[in-house]
């Protein structure tokens, strides 16, 4: 039996689209990252897709013609282009959350800052009217530190995140030069004959594939890191504002809290007060 048609049509047809995938996949861009050169795709060039692959390899495991043996080889190489290609499409998302705060970040800040500053005093805050039932003034007391526990919670979540924001130049900049390295590598793994598109060969098909799928990544993940700093400035100054804002609702409400809670307390008391003296 002829070698190719023992892989089945699902498996030829993918092999010969990608010696017309390459080409594109191939096409790149220089796109300046923090003033070094890193490699980027063009929005609109295809290249494999999670479906294509996994179909490929579905074909190969229903593919009674082929050895088990052949199968434990080709298997583990279509697994991790699933992968790869699996983290470029995470990559991608995480881009367009970036691109998206370029355009929204600096708008939503200063809508944060105006809320600020409408905002009352703490003094003005500590105003508040209570419950005339004691009763319902606790409950009112609950719910306001449920409400500050979620705020506290939420404050202490921005935090984090501006952190982790702050430390990501400096993460970027050991990450970028080695993502390149990767890059170049694997450019030049497919540039080498032994890997040359064959469908003829399964194995070659498998590796290019492989490959392919990692190099997909790489350049999602480069372009990412393009726009996760280009969009630093921004996104850290739109957290400084949410950290502001809930600081401030937080002292608000603690400030109002507190003299709830000293109301309470001195109901309590005369309550108790007067219980004894019906008592005595």
């Amino acid at each position: 039996m002829n070698r190719i048609a023992s892989l089945g049509t699902p498996v030829v047809l993918f092999g010969a689209a990608m010696l017309f995938a390459m080409p594109a996949v191939a096409q790149l861009r220089e796109t300046s990252v923090g003033g070094q050169g890193a490699l980027a795709t063009d929005d609109a060039v295809p290249g494999l897709t999670i479906v294509d692959v996994e179909a490929a390899l579905a074909a190969i495991e229903a593919d009674g013609a082929i050895p088990d043996a052949e199968k434990d080889q080709l298997r583990p190489r279509y697994e991790q282009a699933i992968e790869a290609l699996r983290k470029a499409d995470g990559f991608a998302s995480q881009t367009a959350v970036y691109r998206d705060s370029l355009q929204t970040a600096s708008a939503a800040a200063a809508g944060l800052r105006e809320a600020i500053g409408e905002l009352p005093s703490a003094e003005d805050a500590a105003q508040v009217r209570a419950a005339s039932d004691s009763e319902e003034l606790q409950e009112d007391i609950e719910s306001r530190r449920a409400a500050l526990d979620g705020l506290n919670a939420e404050l202490l979540s921005a935090s984090n995140e501006l952190a982790r924001a702050r430390g990501r130049p400096a993460e970027i900049s050991v990450r970028l030069p080695e993502a390149q390295r990767q890059l170049s590598d694997i450019n030049r793994q497919l540039a080498s004959p032994e890997v040359a598109v064959d469908v003829d060969s399964p194995g070659r098909v498998a590796e290019r594939t492989r490959l392919e799928a990692i190099r997909s990544s790489l350049l999602s993940e480069l372009e990412m890191l393009s726009q996760e700093q280009a969009s630093q400035g921004v996104r850290e100054n739109l957290l400084l504002a949410k950290q502001e804002l809930q600081r401030r609702q937080i002292e608000n409400d603690t400030a109002a809290l507190n003299v709830l809670r000293g109301l309470l307390d001195r109901r309590l008391r005369i309550a108790a007060k007067i219980r004894t003296a019906s008592l005595g």
